[in-house]
């Protein structure tokens, strides 16, 4: 459960880094704001898929090794 909360909070971290980044460029334009709220959710949301599924397959190899 530990490992899920910080998943998500790396997630969290990275979609409000894209926003950060992103919103100078595009502040005048209420679509590309739009569209950057979509990457940004799009990028939080993949890292944290990417990384739980990295922890279950680490966690897999290691019930594995334990036999």
């Amino acid at each position: 459960m530990r490992r899920l909360f910080r998943n998500a909070n790396v997630g969290l971290a990275v979609s409000a880094a894209v926003l950060i980044v992103g919103f100078w460029p595009v502040h005048e334009s209420e679509t590309a704001t739009g569209v950057l709220g979509l990457v940004s959710f799009v990028a939080g949301m993949a890292v944290l898929i990417g990384l739980n599924l990295r922890d279950e397959r680490v966690h897999e190899e290691n019930s594995d090794h334990a036999d």
